[in-house]
Formats: C-alpha cells, structure tokens, sequence
C-alpha cells in the first residue's frame, strides 16, 4: 500500500541514532513514500541527501532550493552547514 499526498517527518524522531542506523532507516522511508511529498526538518544533512528537492532557510528566509548535489554545488551556506557537521 502506497501512501499518496503530504507526509510531515520530524527528524528528531531518528536523532538519537547511530548514523548508520539512520542511514538504514532513512532509505527503507524514502523507498516507502517515494510518490509521496515528505516535509522533513533535518538537523544531520546526510538523512536528506536522497530527497529530490531540497529547501534551505537560514534566519527564517529560503536561501536555497534544489537536490543535495545541487546545493553541495552552488550553495555556499549549504556547504558550509554540511561541513561544519563533518569537522572531528
């Protein structure tokens, strides 16, 4: 059974997770509600990278929209966001 329309997904739902579990979890979601428009708030960048399209805010105004190649790309807030997240 496939779910049609808007599916809103709090990503502090699988904050607690290892990344390699959320990795998992987040493909067998995407896989499930692939026809489906996913509203998602993510705080760790690697849970969306297979999202289809992508909308950044920062300071409450789009600062960018498109796939994660895309904005890894051309988006220097994007970039600078998912490699602050990286730094050990």
């Amino acid at each position: 059974m496939r779910l049609s329309g808007i599916c809103v997904y709090k990503h502090e739902a699988t904050s607690a997770l290892d990344n390699l579990t959320e990795e998992k979890v987040m493909n067998e979601v995407i896989a499930y509600l692939h026809d489906t428009t996913v509203i998602a708030t993510a705080h760790r960048l690697d849970s969306i990278s297979g999202f289809d399209r992508i909308v950044v805010f920062k300071d409450g105004d789009i600062a960018g929209v498109g796939s994660f190649d895309e904005l890894m790309e051309s988006n220097s807030y994007f970039e600078k966001l998912y490699h602050a997240a990286h730094i050990q």
